[in-house]
């Protein structure tokens, strides 16, 4: 817990002074902003680590693997698998070099976030308490639409880039309006940034009563998108790997239900481009160092792995890469 300045507790019992760097260990760890700031780095080492917000508004952006900027740590933080916000309302950006293999979480307040994804890459998001807005928008500035959208009795601002597209097929749009009138955007729109300057104000204005039919043109449909879909046979499945994280882990789209009845022992095989290993672990000690190794991940997903390695580089493989499991 940092409660001032280069200061703060350990564990809630030892205090430190003057410490303008904190480091984690092998554990899980939180790193707490509690009215403190850091003139130096947060480095989370090994382990799943969070780092938390206090009370006052806060900035996050990461713009690496695990790692990134924050407000009141003046050299930013790495090894960071989520962020959780403060009690008020916080600003998250996601650039498409960064990533998280944990979650974002707002908490409380009325929260910004704004993600600009990687191609392949996943994330948790979750806004807490509070009016939040969400922005998964590697389109911005170009001609793609952003469109206002109500089903399932809820209100959603997205851009028009399919990030809507897979919850419309459960749930049928009864609405959507591309949203296009300018008098209701701030007067200068950038054209990097439409969550702060055109999704934002627009959901002020909505959570304030503004009729969405004034917002522009209805239109019939939203834009699709391709999904990666598992198929699920007799004694067999087949998924892909849909993203990387750090350690260099092949995370695959097969969770943890499709699972359900499938043999964990070696009477069971997974492959992945051409490569194969026998048994579904728990962990990633089960195995010795440097096997080939399937597990579900703390994301609830299958993936392969690499003891103490990465997987990619050694299997050669990456996003899109088939997977197979057969028994």
């Amino acid at each position: 817990m940092i409660d001032q300045a280069d200061g703060g507790t350990v564990g809630g019992m030892h205090r430190f002074v003057n410490m303008e760097n904190l480091v984690g260990n092998a554990q899980a760890e939180l790193f707490w902003l509690v009215g403190g700031s850091l003139s130096g780095s947060i480095d989370g080492a090994l382990g799943t680590n969070w780092l938390i917000g206090d009370h006052l508004p806060g900035t996050y952006v990461v713009d690496g693997p695990n790692s990134g900027q924050a407000t009141g740590v003046t050299g930013g933080f790495m090894n960071i698998s989520s962020i959780q916000g403060g009690t008020s309302s916080d600003q998250f950006t996601v650039t498409d070099t960064g990533s998280l293999d944990g979650f974002l979480f707002g908490s409380d307040g009325d929260d910004m976030f704004h993600i600009t994804p990687a191609v392949g890459s996943s994330l948790s998001v979750s806004g807490g308490l509070g009016q939040d807005t969400l922005v998964v928008d590697p389109g911005v500035g170009t001609a793609r639409k952003i469109v206002y959208v109500h089903m399932g009795g809820q209100d959603y601002l997205a851009p028009d880039n399919g990030l809507l597209g897979r919850l419309a097929a459960l749930v049928p749009p009864s609405k959507i309006i591309a949203v296009t009138n300018r008098q209701v955007w701030l007067p200068e729109v950038s054209a990097t940034f439409h969550g702060r300057d055109i999704m934002a104000p627009v959901a002020a204005r909505l959570s304030l009563g503004l009729d969405p039919d004034t917002l522009g043109p209805h239109q019939r449909e939203l834009l699709p998108l391709a999904w990666p879909e598992v198929r699920m046979l007799a004694n067999r499945i087949d998924g892909e790997v849909v993203s990387i994280d750090s350690f260099g882990n092949l995370i695959t789209n097969i969770t943890a239900e499709m699972l359900e009845g499938v043999p964990v022992d070696d009477s069971v095989a997974v492959q992945c481009d051409g490569h194969e290993t026998q048994g579904i672990f728990t962990a990633y000690g089960d195995q010795p160092e440097m096997t080939l190794i399937a597990l579900v991940g703390s994301s609830g997903l299958l993936e392969m792995a690499i003891v103490g390695d990465s997987a990619a580089a050694m299997l050669a493989a990456g996003e899109g890469a088939r997977v197979t499991i057969v028994w």
